[in-house]
């Protein structure tokens, strides 16, 4: 029999030095060269001689889009995937998916992908592709497929549910803006957490760990940033696995 544990681990404080991005360099666009055009006075419509000229408004830099490893689906168990997206203009995005299963629901304001699929569903979803738009370009990630596999039914070992409060600053203070991903650690001792549940989903705010034996667990979580950063471990909390 599985028993279904809740835990709460609070997150509240966790965050990455060096998290937040950079600022920008400042960066001077310098202004075009003019050629002197004799006749320009002459032509209507032309720019008064010496006239400063307008510089050329910067080109639309598309936005990027990536789907880290695609997290194992189990029917009856819940499913979720968020990308990683970015733009360099700082434009708001908006996602767009095909091939999408037709048990998950997908959200277009944030990419995420998440559903629970049934008996029925098991099988191999090929294809999808979760697009990003700047209103300007749209860019697709490489196309995953989600296999949903049977759940294996009378399995021992119980069930701990593993919940945090993400994030939301670096330990700086600034803002976290690159948050990428979780892992929860866990162990039948507070200093030996050897065991990682990675959790791919950037939006996630818990976690099922499955599969253990009775005794006494303990869990603690990192956040992750895109560029692999770990943040320091949360608090350590303990639950008793009947």
């Amino acid at each position: 029999m599985k028993h279904a544990l809740r835990l709460l681990v609070s997150l509240a404080l966790v965050a990455v030095s060096g998290y937040g991005c950079a600022p920008a360099a400042d960066v001077q666009q310098a202004g075009a060269a003019s050629t002197a055009d004799p006749a320009g006075a002459s032509r209507p419509g032309a720019a008064p001689s010496g006239a400063a000229p307008v510089a050329a408004a910067p080109a639309n830099r598309p936005p990027s889009i990536s789907v880290a490893a695609v997290p194992a689906a189990l029917a009856g168990q819940a499913f979720a995937l968020t990308p990683v997206a970015a733009d360099a203009d700082g434009d708001a995005l908006t996602f767009d998916i095909a091939g999408k299963p037709a048990w998950a629901n997908f959200d277009a304001q944030t990419g995420r992908l998440s559903g629970t699929p049934a008996a029925g569903d098991v099988g191999r979803a090929s294809g999808v592709v979760i697009s990003v738009s700047d209103g300007k370009s749209r860019v697709g990630a490489a196309a995953f497929d989600i296999v949903v596999q049977a759940a294996a039914g009378g399995s021992a070992g119980g069930n701990v549910v593993v919940e945090w409060d993400a994030p939301t600053t670096n330990l700086d203070g600034s803002s976290l803006t690159d948050l990428a991903s979780y892992r929860v650690v866990y162990g039948q001792s507070s200093g030996a957490l050897t065991q990682v549940l990675n959790v791919t989903d950037r939006l996630a705010t818990s976690a099922q760990v499955s599969g253990l034996s009775a005794g006494t667990w303990f869990f603690a979580v990192r956040a992750v940033n895109q560029a692999g950063q770990e943040s320091p471990l949360s608090n350590v909390a303990s639950r008793l696995v009947p």
